[in-house]
């Protein structure tokens, strides 16, 4: 192998293990943002929860979610 080869083929090696790093980095945000989001949602619907028992007038509840668009 020459060594114009090895070095093309030592920065395809780099490149590949770059995007490896940076899908793990996305799935590591993702992971979290989305836990957080559910912790959000739990968090109204416990809300609910509690009203209703209360027997309380329901509250009118605002997606606090961005729209994806």
């Amino acid at each position: 192998m020459s060594g114009e080869s090895r070095e093309r083929a030592g920065e395809e090696n780099r490149r590949r293990s770059l995007r490896w790093m940076e899908l793990g980095w996305e799935g590591a945000t993702t992971a979290a943002w989305e836990e957080k989001r559910k912790e959000e949602i739990l968090a109204m619907f416990k809300d609910l929860a509690e009203d209703s028992r209360r027997g309380a007038e329901a509250r009118q509840f605002v997606a606090r979610w961005r729209p994806l668009w």
